[in-house]
């Protein structure tokens, strides 16, 4: 399990799966989203790339043959039976002169650096064969690149954006993106791009940083 974040009943993870057979081992990225009521799952939906389990796959088959190509465990990643509902501890009070913390809801999950490209596949390689980084995830315009032992490392290449009129800079993944929206307005943000929920499965706003740069603020539908 790398990050679980949760507001209410509903509870969102950020985790490595592993299939098992015999000798074969398939590890892959899985995003999930819980809904937790008395104590018992009552929704359960799982998110992966295609793709990914894919590269996965074959990295398995070829680890069957040589160990030594054999996917690791993540490292740090706690096990999934670390994921339980737990009521939320109370806030305490900030010391003087701190801002105080956002809100369970609007709670940081990963940030990831958008680097823009003209040919995001061909920096994509470059990226693969220095770092050994993999596709997690591929839309012609946009790619983005994860660490096989540690998918909470990534990497995002853009030629652009397919919704908004300017590309960001950095995404700030966020248990509940709805929160941090409503904290952009009541901050007197520059929101550059409204709530929107995106045809490749993300809900999402851009707002724009003190010093100019374009966030792209966004939660996993």
């Amino acid at each position: 399990m790398h990050a679980v974040g949760g507001q209410g009943p509903v509870v969102l993870t950020e985790r490595t799966d592993v299939l098992t057979y015999g000798r074969l081992r398939v590890q892959f990225w899985v995003y999930g989203h819980f809904e937790v009521n008395d104590g018992r799952i009552t929704v359960w939906r799982d998110s992966f790339d295609w793709l990914a389990v894919t590269r996965a796959a074959a990295r398995g088959l070829a680890g069957c043959v040589l160990p030594a190509l054999r996917a690791k465990p993540p490292a740090g990643a706690a096990p999934a039976s670390a994921l339980r509902a737990e009521p939320p501890a109370p806030a305490a009070a900030p010391a003087a002169d701190v801002a105080p913390r956002p809100a369970d809801g609007s709670a940081v999950l990963r940030i990831v650096a958008d680097l823009q490209s003209p040919d995001p596949a061909r920096s994509a390689r470059f990226y693969t064969e220095l770092f050994g980084l993999e596709v997690v995830m591929d839309l012609g315009w946009v790619v983005t690149l994860a660490h096989p032992d540690r998918p909470e490392a990534q990497l995002t290449l853009a030629s652009g954006d397919a919704t908004a009129i300017v590309a960001p800079e950095v995404s700030v993944h966020v248990a509940d993106v709805d929160a941090a929206y409503r904290a952009a307005l009541a901050a007197r943000a520059e929101v550059l791009r409204d709530l929107t929920d995106e045809p490749w499965g993300v809900r999402r706003f851009l707002v724009r940083d003190p010093d100019g740069h374009v966030v792209n603020v966004l939660a996993h539908g």
